[in-house]
């Protein structure tokens, strides 16, 4: 893969709320959503929150059940593709290109034990933001404040995996932009994972000034069925070179996911 400078990576149509084809969906599929399954969802999450701190064995069990329950709610279709040496094993990072919202819940979906690195905003959002606390996830902030995160990052000696996103921000999906180098000066190996939304009928992609958030959720519960797959890609060991120099380590693993995933690479960072 070669870098497509000509690509923008924060272009999106206008979203057309109000549309002939989703009419039915919004008197039919929103409603069941709403009434139905919302209440099923927010109960599973609540009982997660509350056990999540005394990390009893019936918490997986819960933690199972809630995650199928928001995949229910979102209507994500989960295809899994798992190809590391080891499937039992997990690395300490996992790392993913960031295109929705919900990509949280995919990660909650196929990995038990995890915190996620996670903008400091979402801290704030009602029930996500109290499971993200309850997990002991930690937030990003756009300032000085990320300083300790790195150190947060490697220094962490629990059996969870710490995931986050080395793009820093969301993108139409349409390309993998730079990585930052948070992730990468641990010298440890990552574990890159793809995401990539199928749904040929609407984007699952979301970028802030496109649209309110509130319109593009309502949009993506009413849909049938929202196609994800999620490919789990071989460890990433560093190599002498790749451990003394993180910038190289991280454009390796981009350039990895990248080529598993055949979406080009774009010279862009969250930044621009």
């Amino acid at each position: 893969m070669t870098d497509q400078a000509a690509i923008d990576p924060w272009e999106l149509p206008p979203l057309r709320f109000w549309q002939p084809r989703m009419l039915w969906r919004y008197l039919l599929i929103l409603p069941f959503k709403l009434l139905i399954v919302a209440p099923i969802v927010l109960a599973t999450t609540f009982g997660y929150i509350y056990l999540l701190p005394f990390k009893l064995r019936i918490a997986h069990r819960i933690h199972s059940l809630t995650f199928i329950c928001w995949r229910l709610f979102l209507g994500i279709k989960l295809e899994v593709e798992d190809r590391r040496a080891d499937p039992t094993k997990m690395a300490k990072i996992a790392v993913f290109n960031h295109a929705s919202y919900i990509d949280g819940f995919i990660v909650g979906s196929i990995i038990y034990k995890f915190r996620t690195i996670a903008a400091s905003w979402a801290f704030h959002a009602p029930l996500y933001g109290a499971w993200l606390k309850a997990s002991n996830s930690i937030p990003l902030y756009r300032d000085k404040k990320n300083r300790n995160i790195a150190a947060q990052i490697h220094e962490d000696t629990s059996d969870y995996t710490i995931t986050l996103t080395p793009e820093g921000t969301m993108t139409n999906g349409k390309g993998i932009i730079k990585f930052r180098t948070g992730a990468f000066i641990g010298k440890t190996a990552v574990q890159p994972i793809v995401f990539q939304y199928q749904n040929a009928k609407f984007n699952n992609c979301w970028i802030k000034s496109t649209s309110p958030m509130w319109k593009h959720l309502l949009m993506t519960i009413s849909q049938t069925r929202n196609p994800v797959r999620v490919c789990l890609l071989p460890t990433y060991v560093p190599s002498e070179e790749e451990l003394a120099d993180p910038k190289l380590f991280a454009e390796n693993v981009r350039r990895t996911i990248s080529k598993a995933s055949g979406l080009p690479l774009i010279d862009a960072t969250y930044k621009d």
